[in-house]
């Protein structure tokens, strides 16, 4: 699968974009990783209310999410508690439908696999956020 130019871009800022991927996959490109928690915090709720303006503006519609890490390299620095509250809201919206994660750094696999898998474990969304190590992988299971 080949991948096509994103249809709506919306800048976050300069850690992050937002794309309308398709009329339902929004595309999350991270170019950076925050020098803070409360950069990180900040940059997830941005996220957070940028697609809770999507959300009311297609009230009928549920999204896939793709959080793109791939760009933040092999550090080992990972989302703070706060903001990871704020984008397991975004996962328990009734207007989320999926959400996938791809990264291909093999220490941070390991803790988005755990994180993944303890969210599907207690959620109402079981076997809805997968981690993946290329971005036509997770296109592919987000489109099915």
């Amino acid at each position: 699968m080949s991948s096509s130019p994103p249809v709506t871009k919306i800048a976050i800022d300069d850690l992050c974009e937002a794309s309308l991927y398709t009329q339902r996959t929004i595309l999350l490109e991270f170019f950076r990783h925050a020098v803070s928690e409360a950069e990180d915090t900040a940059l997830a709720q941005k996220i957070y209310q940028a697609a809770k303006q999507l959300f009311a503006a297609n009230a009928q519609t549920t999204f896939d999410i793709l959080f793109c890490v791939t760009r933040l390299g092999h550090s080992s620095q990972h989302a703070g508690h706060e903001a990871r509250v704020i984008y397991r809201k975004l996962y328990e919206h009734p207007q989320t439908r999926r959400m996938a994660i791809v990264h291909q750094n093999s220490f941070i696999n390991i803790i988005i696999s755990h994180f993944a898998d303890v969210l599907n474990r207690f959620s109402t969304k079981k076997d809805s956020l997968k981690y993946f190590s290329k971005r036509d992988d997770a296109l592919i299971w987000l489109s099915s």
